[in-house]
């Protein structure tokens, strides 16, 4: 391998925002070579980069003359526990391209508390319970203090924000702008394949099975259902009401990354509401795990 050659992309998150889809319809990019590895986490989880690196290369097909190759590891945004990527990644190549897609941080929230749930994490306790419990929730949403470090290094041109709702709403449309954003020709990006790519969106490929949702909801209404997670495609909602409170807990936050990214996303503020109520109703039960 050409010593000089270089990864020349990263999708860096967020975690639980659309990466995996984003990921897919890269990698099926005619002109992209992508990592056989969807989350490596290299950057971010190896202990010494340089020593490692051509173990990183071996995890792409370098001679397979593709134009650019890239990856996605969603910790690469982990700033509390990994607070050194973004350094390492432009010490790695200054010219890399930086790809980060949010989404609403409140149903980021709850799609991350599912995440877990599925992972078998979570082990019977309520949703309010669980998520007032782990900071990561709130952590992984705070789209600004993620961005910063790496517009600190990398120039704004080499850096493009996705907006998940936008591109859920408009996926090729969305897709020939990241390839632009890469340098290729949009026209040679091929059609989608639009179905679920995760348990989480599983119930999707279920929606012309009437009796098998109805058993899945059902289920999820157990308070036993959590057992069952990591094999049935079960959801358990965060009240309205803690979803407003977590908006407005989180809402300077939106502020800010709206100000950095130069525009309002209008979507985002659908959670505004009774800020005085809401917030007497869960403001203990934040305090009370802050404690433990």
């Amino acid at each position: 391998m050409d010593a000089s050659r270089k990864i020349d992309f990263c999708v860096i998150g967020a975690q639980k925002c659309g990466t995996t889809n984003l990921a897919e319809h890269l990698s099926n990019h005619p002109d992209v070579g992508f990592c056989k590895e969807k989350e490596p986490h290299f950057f971010s989880k190896s202990k010494d980069v340089k020593s490692n690196i051509d173990s990183y290369h071996e995890l792409y097909d370098l001679k397979s003359g593709k134009k650019i190759y890239g990856e996605a590891s969603t910790s690469y945004s982990f700033v509390d526990e990994y607070p050194d990527t973004a350094k390492r990644i432009f010490e790695y190549n200054p010219n890399m391209k930086i790809i980060f897609i949010v989404r609403d941080p409140v149903s980021r929230i709850e799609s991350h508390y599912n995440h877990r749930l599925r992972k078998g994490y979570v082990h019977g306790g309520e949703p309010v319970e669980e998520i007032s419990k782990l900071d990561d929730f709130v952590q992984r949403g705070q789209y600004t203090r993620q961005l910063q470090p790496y517009l600190d290094l990398f120039p704004s041109e080499q850096i493009m924000v996705l907006v998940f709702e936008e591109f859920f709403d408009d996926q090729m449309g969305e897709m020939k702008n990241v390839v632009e954003f890469l340098g290729l020709e949009k026209e040679k990006m091929p059609d989608l394949d639009l179905s679920p790519k995760n348990i989480s969106d599983a119930k999707v490929k279920l929606k012309n099975v009437p009796l098998a949702i109805s058993v899945i909801k059902w289920l999820e209404k157990r308070e036993w259902s959590w057992r069952l997670a990591k094999w049935i495609p079960i959801k358990r909602k965060v009240p309205s009401d803690y979803k407003q409170h977590l908006y407005h807990k989180m809402h300077d936050d939106i502020l800010n990354f709206e100000a950095l990214i130069g525009r309002k996303i209008p979507c985002w503020h659908k959670w505004g509401g009774r800020k005085l109520e809401i917030g007497a109703i869960y403001s203990g039960c934040d305090e009370e795990a802050n404690q433990k």
